[in-house]
């Protein structure tokens, strides 16, 4: 497929010409995009979510996978991103990469890796107190990842390991539960603010956020 969700109805190649659709970090056109509850799984090979307005995220769960072109972003939008609950992980290509907006109340972080991590390699995330904080595969090569969670602190560190194994619960990639093993060190962070964002995006796109 090509973007998971457009709340303008067109995608990616349709904004050739000056149609609808690939936004590009141009004017918002007035478009919503709400999410406050349920269950969310996008599998894109253009944009994730892609709003040409606004995204306001207050609860559920959301998991983005893609895309793995540096033209597109698993989020994308042009107005601006409110983000006061729920659970978000987006995972995908870096080089136009986007985190949630400074009006955000929810602790986010973005980290862009300096090496791509082949799809179905495991992204283990824990603080430094050892605390599971995130355990997923993506079915894309990745070299971004966003997540949002409840459950992050502002002043802790937290360290992220590629490969290994997972003893948890399985469901699109993510797993619940169990144990955590065997990974290589990629890259650990201090979360600075309610948002922190860690790395280079290819573009140098990078939503703008009171992190480091």
């Amino acid at each position: 497929m090509d973007d998971g969700i457009n709340t303008s109805g067109g995608n990616d190649s349709s904004a050739l010409g000056g149609r609808p659709g690939q936004n590009g970090f141009d004017s918002s056109d007035g478009s919503s995009l709400t999410i406050n509850g349920g269950y969310l799984f996008i599998n894109a090979d253009g944009d994730g979510l892609d709003s040409n307005g606004d995204v306001i995220m207050s609860g559920g769960t959301v998991v983005v996978y893609g895309p793995t072109n540096n033209g597109n972003g698993s989020l994308d939008y042009n107005g601006s991103f409110t983000l006061t609950g729920g659970s978000l992980l987006a995972a995908g290509s870096s080089g136009m990469a986007q985190t949630a907006g400074e009006n955000s109340t929810q602790n986010t972080f973005l980290v862009n890796l300096t090496t791509a991590i082949p799809a179905e390699t495991l992204i283990h995330v824990e603080s430094s107190k050892g605390a599971d904080i995130l355990t997923f595969k993506s079915s894309k090569t990745l070299s971004s990842i966003v997540f949002s969670s409840s459950i992050l602190k502002v002043g802790e560190t937290y360290t992220i390991y590629s490969g290994g194994t997972s003893t948890g619960v399985e469901k699109d990639g993510v797993y619940e539960g169990g144990g955590y093993s065997g990974g290589t060190l990629l890259t650990s962070f201090g979360m600075a603010d309610t948002l922190t964002s860690e790395g280079a995006t290819g573009g140098n796109m990078m939503q703008p956020g009171k992190g480091h």
